[in-house]
């Protein structure tokens, strides 16, 4: 009887310990609802298992550690990860530990139910039964895990992509070569851009990495990198034989990716200066996300990712007006898809249409490109790199600090940070409603990033450019941002070419 108490109560109080020791234990406060509820109930059960341990008659003569017992203590670990893996996927936690503690409290509590004596006379048909289908439903997701991960690997989409390999994110989010927007043709590697050259003692190579921004929702002429190329080219050709600013934009990726095509492609074309363009609303990384290993032993299974992967993307769709039978098309798209232009010229479609609508010269014809549901979900979603008082989000900065120490150690006074503002610090009605929706507006900042990013960038030594002062003032006479979009109109795109091309003149001016 003693054995068993221990066992149970030990189970419970690992658990408690693992819950309230791992670092970093984020306080209840910050876990969302449904991950605080799902917290509290697991520990009250947990408690409740020990109290009933405690007061149950003697044990069966069946030995706790049977075929039996031990299937079931399988069952339930499978459980654990499934339920722990649909939580992180669905974000119910602020955190991936958070997750990670939820499985070790159920794992805690299945474990003690399992070392609970059986009673006699337990049924035995309702066991087979939920034997049954238990190994069914183990069977069932193994099976779905290894054929997603196997089509991710060998068949990767913008659905279905493995998060943990870098590579395999550039090659699914990458233009299609040669493809066409607003009647300019992709380069054949399947950027924003010109082919690009290597550059010769007599020629100045910028390389400008970047995600959906470097791509644009803009014609070619009116992205940030072609205005700050165009007045390179105007202010300094008598100094360089060629001059050019490689953009290697793609979108959906982040600082690991940019480390990546900065070490596979970009250093390629011996650039004089890397560009590296932090969107604070989704760069604020590091170079490293969660691994397989750590993957498959808590949380995190890729069935999980992808059911919330594509209920994101059929929401968007719907929001847009677009239903089920339009994903084949999302799925195969290799530009930035609705709030871009057609990859080809449809049919009757003049010159002046496909080189530049009305609103890219007038941005109060600008019309929504996303629903303004899916507007605020996406701008609610980014507004977690403003709060100042959460340690989840002080782990980010410092891991993020780590990558741009990594990009600084290789380029030293080569790399340029370009911090780029997220809507919400420029729209002010935009900042209001989304401080209305939140329960502690007091614990936001809303220029944090870039007092963050500057202070690492000047105690560092590394080169930056903060577009959040230039952007405002230019706010004050129209929109910088395309209505409803997230990205730069045309007027957003050409103060931070301007800006940018500034500071590129003053450092390479003969």
């Amino acid at each position: 009887m003693r054995y068993y108490k221990i066992i149970s109560v030990g189970a419970v109080g690992l658990s408690g310990a693992l819950a309230l020791l791992e670092p970093p234990a984020l306080p209840l406060a910050e876990l969302p609802l449904a991950g605080r509820f799902l917290l509290i109930l697991s520990f009250f059960g947990l408690w409740s298992m020990a109290a009933y341990q405690l007061k149950a008659p003697s044990p069966s003569p069946s030995p706790v550690w049977s075929g039996r017992n031990l299937r079931l203590l399988i069952y339930a670990a499978f459980c654990a990860i499934a339920l722990t893996s649909l939580a992180s996927g669905f974000e119910l936690f602020a955190a991936d530990r958070s997750a990670l503690r939820l499985f070790f409290a159920n794992a805690a509590l299945i474990l003690g139910l399992i070392i609970l004596r059986r009673r006699a006379g337990s049924p035995g048909r309702l066991f087979k039964l939920g034997d049954v289908l238990m190994l069914n439903l183990i069977l069932a997701v193994v099976l779905l895990e290894a054929g997603l991960l196997m089509v991710s690997r060998l068949a990767p989409s913008r659905l279905l992509y493995d998060p943990t390999d870098a590579r395999s994110m550039i090659s699914v989010f990458r233009l299609q070569p040669h493809a066409v927007g607003y009647g300019f043709s992709y380069s054949s590697l399947g950027y924003h851009d010109e082919e690009f050259f290597a550059a010769a003692d007599d020629d100045l190579v910028i390389a400008l990495l970047a995600d959906s921004f470097g791509v644009g929702i803009v014609p070619y002429r009116y992205n940030f990198a072609t205005v700050a190329e165009s007045e390179l080219r105007a202010q300094l050709a008598p100094s360089y034989e060629r001059i050019a600013i490689h953009n290697f934009g793609i979108p959906s990726i982040g600082m690991r990716e940019y480390f990546h095509i900065f070490n596979d492609e970009a250093r390629n074309y011996d650039p004089s200066q890397v560009v590296l363009c932090v969107y604070v609303g989704n760069d604020i990384e590091g170079l490293t996300r969660l691994s397989r290993r750590h993957r498959y032993l808590f949380q995190d299974w890729l069935f999980a990712r992808y059911i919330k992967r594509f209920l994101s993307i059929y929401a968007n769709m719907r929001d847009e007006g677009r239903g089920v039978g339009d994903i084949y098309d999302y799925l195969r798209m290799k530009s930035m898809g609705h709030a871009v232009a057609e990859e080809a010229p449809s049919e009757g479609e003049g010159e002046e249409e496909r080189l530049g609508p009305d609103y890219i010269h007038d941005w109060t014809k600008e019309k929504p490109h996303l629903s303004y549901t899916a507007f605020m979900r996406w701008e609610r979603s980014r507004l977690y790199i403003t709060d100042r008082t959460s340690r989840a989000m002080r782990q980010r900065y410092d891991d993020f600090f780590a990558a741009l120490d990594a990009f600084h150690e290789i380029l030293g006074k080569r790399l340029l940070v370009l911090i780029i503002p997220d809507q919400f610090q420029l729209e002010d009605d935009l900042w209001r409603q989304l401080m209305a929706g939140t329960d502690r507006p007091e614990d936001f900042e809303r220029d944090y990033p870039q007092q963050q990013i500057s202070a690492r960038c000047r105690s560092h030594g590394i080169n930056y450019i903060d577009l959040l002062p230039e952007l405002r003032a230019a706010q004050i006479r129209g929109r910088t941002y395309h209505l409803q979009d997230t990205h730069w109109n045309a007027r957003g795109n050409r103060v931070a070419g301007e800006a940018l091309a500034r500071w590129l003149v003053e450092r390479y001016r003969q």
